[in-house]
């Protein structure tokens, strides 16, 4: 098997009938963080990720979206429990949403390109190696290659499964990044085991 992506762009918010309808769908510890939001996008964005994730782990595994029931570990990541063999990953950025699903552990990121001080963030955040990659660089690449490294940097935190603790931590020989454009404006990049 290999890992499935799912994207959505939401190009508006989402009617109200139609989120409280999807709303039915979402386990009661992420309705209640979804009923925090203060912003609606960020309301809606969340949703669509957990109906994105359970729609495909239907369609990929057979397994009704009723009978899926997510979970968190220590350091937040999600898990389909009862499943141990199914596991999955979601990010959303601007106005984007993706989700992989796979047999074995997977992380994904998502990243809209936004024009920035790169030079300072990769300094900060990046490894030694990854602001090699980032710095050679040339200049008129340089926005996409600081969101490649970003995005495969969290891909990878994400496959662990340990949050922003492993940040200056290589990615490690044992996994394999994959990182494509998506809708012009995205980065996506997908982490599994090599």
């Amino acid at each position: 098997m290999k890992p499935e992506i799912f994207a959505v762009e939401l190009k508006s918010n989402i009617a109200d009938s139609v989120f409280n309808r999807l709303f039915r769908f979402v386990d009661k510890d992420k309705q209640e963080r979804i009923n925090r939001m203060k912003m609606k996008p960020d309301r809606d964005l969340t949703l669509t990720g957990d109906i994105l994730a359970k729609t495909a782990i239907k369609k990929v595994f057979g397994i009704p979206m009723a009978d899926i029931k997510f979970r968190y570990g220590e350091s937040g990541k999600p898990y389909a429990a009862g499943y141990p063999n199914i596991h999955f990953n979601i990010s959303h950025s601007g106005s984007a949403v993706v989700c992989a699903v796979y047999d074995r552990p997977v992380g994904i990121d998502i990243q809209i390109m936004k024009n920035g001080d790169f030079d300072s963030l990769a300094k900060r955040v990046f490894t030694e190696k990854e602001q090699g990659l980032f710095f050679s660089a040339p200049q008129d690449v340089c926005q996409e290659q600081f969101y490649r490294i970003w995005t495969a940097k969290e891909s990878y935190l994400k496959y662990l499964g340990t949050g922003i603790k492993d940040l200056k931590k290589d990615i490690d020989g044992s996994c394999a990044v994959s990182t494509c454009r998506f809708s012009n404006n995205y980065i996506i990049s997908i982490c599994t085991k090599r």
